[in-house]
């Protein structure tokens, strides 16, 4: 998954909202309620590019996202000394985020889709990251037994653990659905 970069496949040339019926809504809710979400969120995708009213809905929703502000606070019980230097080192980590507000942003959508995935990209020296990539939510499968997240970088339904690790982040992901 390291700097995943999506590639052309059948879902480029699948529009969900063709021949969409009651009974398909129920089955995508049901498949993503068991954890298989690609099928509705590549509708949920094409719900936004096609229809006026939940896209303007969405666009009012994370309109301010862009005009928020951040900052590192330190806290009055603490070392005044370590402290400064902790937030020195935090402020020079997060400036060193070039897309951070867009990756805001992507967070805040997780209102929407339930959850989101950010891909951490680091470059140069050391750990620090300077880039959160986001990754479609249709790529994603959710193990409800064991809570594991799998990377499908084929977007393919169904349940099968897609890749040979599970995706095991140190805290889960943002997922607002659960």
């Amino acid at each position: 998954m390291a700097n995943y970069r999506p590639q052309p496949n059948w879902r480029d040339h699948y529009n969900p909202l063709r021949g969409l019926t009651m009974a398909r809504i129920v089955a995508m809710e049901e498949a993503a309620n068991r954890g298989d979400l690609a099928d509705l969120q590549w509708f949920w995708f094409h719900m936004l590019q096609t229809d006026v009213t939940v896209a303007s809905a969405v666009a009012k929703r994370l309109s301010h996202i862009d005009s928020l502000d951040w900052e590192i606070r330190t806290i009055e019980t603490a070392d005044p000394v370590l402290a400064q230097e902790q937030a020195a080192v935090l402020r020079y980590a997060y400036d060193r985020i070039e897309n951070l507000k867009e990756a805001a942003g992507k967070l805040a959508f997780a209102s929407f889709t339930g959850f989101t995935a950010l891909e951490k990209i680091t470059t140069g020296y050391g750990p620090l990251v300077t880039r959160l990539d986001y990754i479609p939510c249709w790529h994603w499968v959710h193990d409800k037994k064991t809570g594991r997240w799998y990377f499908n970088p084929e977007a393919r339904p169904g349940l099968i653990p897609i890749t040979k690790h599970p995706y095991s982040p140190p805290s889960p992901p943002l997922d607002v659905g659960s």
